[in-house]
């Protein structure tokens, strides 16, 4: 298995793990053995698009992104490696923060800026490189910091319907890889710098 010319095909939804699984698994050892060509020499996911020109709706995760392999329980979220079928159900533009609503509680003054008491603004600025681009250096994005999302995982059966809230790098990534599935990337799809 290796990187495929970047295209621009939307991804196929997939139906049942079955029809994606040795592909799941061959792009986990790709992720383990972080041996890629170019700048990047590890990456936090890949795309089945980025290694078959007739692409499945799904990509795979590092193992630090995942409960019970990761470390850093902030970072490690996601139940399994294998994330199917990804959508972005909410990405708003302000967020409720505790600490901002406390700060805000008494005061009415913004210093000039236009803030809304106990929110604060949901965008991030991330460095991102692409595996997909592997001797480009990496492209500052501008992602929404916290989204809500919908996805699959293989089930015992049947595959498994997941909803959560992702924040930071988890947020990062499930972005740049859905954008992935939807035939965009970081450098060609739209995104400013």
């Amino acid at each position: 298995m290796k990187i495929v010319p970047i295209h621009y095909k939307v991804s196929h939804p997939v139906k049942n793990y079955f029809e994606i699984e040795d592909e799941a698994v061959d792009m986990e050892q790709m992720i383990d053995a972080k041996n890629f060509k170019g700048l990047h020499r590890s990456c936090y996911a890949l795309g089945h698009c980025q290694v078959n020109n007739n692409p499945y709706s799904f990509f795979v995760l590092d193992k630090q992104l995942v409960e019970g392999m990761g470390e850093d329980k902030n970072v490690a979220v996601f139940e399994d490696r294998t994330i199917i079928n990804p959508k972005i159900l909410e990405a708003p533009v302000y967020y409720a923060d505790k600490k901002l609503l406390r700060a805000f509680r008494g005061s009415d003054e913004s210093n000039g800026k236009e803030l809304i008491p106990g929110k604060k603004p949901n965008s991030a600025q991330y460095m991102e490189g692409c595996m997909s681009f592997p001797f480009r250096k990496g492209k500052k994005i501008n992602r929404f910091n916290k989204i809500k999302v919908t996805y699959q995982i293989k089930g015992r059966f049947r595959l498994k319907k997941c909803t959560r809230w992702l924040e930071g790098l988890p947020s990062q990534v499930f972005q740049h890889e859905f954008d992935h599935c939807q035939g965009q990337n970081i450098f060609f799809g739209g995104h400013k710098k």
